[in-house]
């Protein structure tokens, strides 16, 4: 009768294969979580911009309607003019600029802001004219970024019915 003395267990290359391919994979992987993390940054800013732009909206549309043949009013939380029916519209090259925090407030100096919030009206032509004014709400981030190298923006236009 014959004993065979077999060891089992594995050889000194496949332990060098089978590290070879886990290390592979983990330099994979993390080479990915800067790109995840960046993509969460963003989707984060995004969000808490497109936040900021339904209160922009929100406030304006609570604004009282002014009376007949006056002047426009203001919205109250960010302090915006809206201009009567029959007023001039906001320039393209100057909008109303508002620098906004993180919690969602007005501030007066782009260094403590998270935002620039922009603001273009058009306000119906003539007062007795049954029309909407339009707004378009720009908000981008950092708020001390030119609006050419800002990391993001997100951009919106709406209708105030003001009749």
């Amino acid at each position: 009768m014959r004993h065979s003395t077999r060891r089992s267990g594995f050889s000194l290359v496949e332990v060098t294969i089978a590290l070879g391919i886990a290390s592979f994979c983990l330099i994979a992987i993390f080479g990915l979580l800067p790109t995840g993390l960046n993509s969460n940054k963003a989707a984060l800013e995004q969000t808490a911009a497109t936040s900021l732009l339904t209160a922009v909206d929100a406030d304006l549309r609570a604004a009282p309607n002014p009376p007949p043949g006056g002047s426009g009013q203001s919205s109250a939380e960010f302090q915006i003019d809206i201009p009567a029916a029959g007023g001039a519209p906001t320039p393209a090259e100057s909008p109303i600029t508002k620098y906004v925090s993180e919690s969602g407030q007005v501030v007066n100096v782009a260094g403590a802001a998270r935002f620039l919030l922009r603001v273009w009206m058009t306000p119906p032509s003539a007062p007795n004219l049954k029309r909407a004014t339009m707004v378009r709400l720009l908000v981008s981030w950092p708020a001390a970024a030119t609006p050419a190298n800002a990391a993001g923006t997100v951009d919106s236009v709406t209708a105030l019915d003001r009749n």
